[in-house]
């Protein structure tokens, strides 16, 4: 999580009136835009992410899908278009309810977008990578009604079999399975049923406070929080979850829990103190107050006045809220950045003089640790010798190793500059000549670098260190894939096997013992005749979607 304050985002839920939610987030991130650039997607800029019902849809697509605000809405809309139409038989046989909305659509809608997303329908919610926004969802499970949060992170130890085996589509659907809206959702080898997190927990801002406090570790949250921010969408809705249709109004009637009552209750016990001292306001709720609640969870056809009446709340009631936002958001980025300075010139301070770098003895004391470049070498597990092709001789261990260097450099902050680099790097020629020169090649020395250039710097200067290769400057297209290479996607098989293709012909790794065989891996390593690709045409069709996956990470 961020080392300057953690920045939190939670989403009630509320049917098509998440739109409203949408707009909101929308009007918020524009204020975070710089010099013309577009604004940050919200998983860029938010360490957690969490939502109820259709609001735990949103903060998969947000967090989990990494879409812009404009990217969902658009999605949003043409979901709720496609999943809103009325079935006419509500009650089966059994006097059990049945969704009365089209579920077998909603599901489909979702299995798509995941799949044009990451390349795979069944790609799990659970994402390893260790600076990925966080995010989670709200369900229940229908039997006795106990609040189940599926989470992308490591979370509850006595739910890990079914979180990590739990895909996006399946904790979409458990969250958005709202009772005689949409039927409940089998998961895991159980085949647990799942119903509506927003059965009681329709503003999650208090499951956010403890999931954030679990992956956080932090003694105490209120000290450590950035901004939480709380989207409402006008008014809420919402114990065994009786399917009955004889009990189903009473248990609704016993179920119904305002989202202003959570909200309330947040506030008295964390919100006041969030907002008292010299770092100002750091708790925000935004829920428009007049318009919507007349507005039914499925009634696609008011988007208009959602919008209109969201936009009349922001330019209104909300308006000095907003301003105070955009002000503490702002004045957030200048401190980090200044913070981010104040370290690159501690850092600069560290630097021994050129001509003394070239004398220097790089042999670490004996009870010190060695310094991770120094582990790389030029072995076969590090450099592939397979290949001849400059990019291709990336192999996994080595890429480890990168990610390590500039963990130690800059922790989770994402980017790094030279100064920042430069104690990482031991040889005084390779620090003092070939940094800076390889650092041109995909960036002005004097601009920070993402992730994924810096890793392929590191790829570059190790290459250099280690066998004398000199590298060229990377192309247009090399470039391109470059700034990928931290990225690391699902395999489309779900072996839970995950794939990088920095390095073109593809790298895997895997955060669990796997007896399971891959058949991208073995098309993969294939001799690469006609008769082998004929013969693994599944194993072509999962390292397509892989590397189709990969490119739209």
């Amino acid at each position: 999580m961020a080392d300057q304050g953690l920045r939190l985002l939670t989403l009630d839920g509320g049917g098509v009136r998440g739109l409203s939610s949408l707009i909101i987030l929308q009007s918020l991130m524009a204020s975070l835009a710089k010099n013309g650039a577009p604004p940050p997607k919200p998983c860029e800029w938010f360490d957690m992410i969490g939502g109820t019902s259709t609001g735990g849809l949103i903060a998969i697509m947000l967090g989990r899908l990494k879409m812009t605000v404009e990217e969902c809405i658009e999605t949003y809309l043409s979901v709720m278009d496609s999943v809103f139409i009325r079935r006419h038989i509500m009650v089966k046989g059994n006097l059990k309810l049945q969704g009365r909305y089209d579920t077998p659509a909603l599901e489909a809608a979702i299995k798509k977008l995941v799949r044009q997303r990451l390349g795979s329908a069944d790609a799990l919610l659970y994402n390893p990578e260790p600076h990925a926004c966080k995010v989670f969802v709200c369900a229940r499970r229908k039997e006795t009604a106990k609040l189940m949060t599926f989470t992308s992170y490591e979370s509850d130890p006595g739910a890990y079999g079914l979180l990590r085996c739990t895909k996006i589509w399946e904790a979409a659907r458990a969250t958005s399975a709202a009772p005689t809206y949409f039927d409940p959702v089998a998961i895991g080898s159980l085949k647990e049923q799942f119903v509506d997190g927003g059965l009681g927990s329709n503003n999650p801002v208090d499951v956010m406070w403890k999931e954030a406090r679990r992956a956080s570790g932090a003694a105490d949250l209120r000290a450590s929080v950035a901004c939480l921010l709380s989207l409402g969408t006008g008014k809420s809705r919402l114990t065994e979850v009786h399917d009955s249709c004889f009990k189903f109004v009473e248990t609704m009637r016993a179920m119904l829990t305002d989202s202003d009552e959570i909200a309330m209750r947040f506030w008295q016990d964390h919100g006041r103190e969030l907002n008292r001292g010299e770092g100002g306001m750091r708790y925000y709720r935004f829920d428009v107050d007049v318009g919507l609640d007349s507005i039914g969870l499925e009634e696609k056809q008011k988007r208009a006045e959602i919008a209109a009446a969201t936009r009349g709340y922001l330019d209104g009631t909300a308006a000095e809220k907003v301003e105070a936002f955009e002000q503490r958001m702002v004045a957030y980025a200048s401190q980090t950045f200044q913070l981010y300075t104040m370290s690159n010139e501690a850092s600069r301070s560290t630097v021994v003089l050129e001509e003394e770098e070239e004398r220097e003895d790089t042999t670490p004391d004996n009870d010190e640790e060695p310094m991770t470049f120094t582990l790389l070498t030029a072995e076969g597990r590090h450099i592939n010798p397979l290949q001849q092709d400059y990019w291709r001789k990336l192999t996994e261990p080595s890429l480890k190793l990168y990610e390590r260097i500039l963990d130690e450099a800059v922790g989770s902050f994402g980017r790094v500059n030279m100064t920042q680099l430069q104690p990482h790097i031991p040889d005084g020629r390779l620090r003092a000549h070939y940094l800076p020169l390889y650092w041109s090649y995909l960036s002005s020395v004097k601009q920070s670098l993402t992730r994924g250039p810096a890793l392929a710097l590191l790829y570059m200067l190790h290459l250099r260190h280690a066998t004398d290769f000199e590298a060229e400057q990377p192309s247009e297209r090399r470039l391109r894939i470059l700034r990928r290479m931290h990225k690391w996607v699902d395999c489309a098989c779900g072996c839970d096997r995950r794939w990088n293709f920095a390095q073109d012909m593809g790298l895997t790794r895997s955060f669990s013992d796997l007896t399971t065989p891959c058949p991208a891996e073995k098309y993969m390593k294939s001799k690469g005749t006609w008769k082998d690709r004929w013969f693994n045409r599944k194993g072509r069709v999962v390292d397509r979607n892989n590397r189709k996956a990969w490119l739209n990470s």
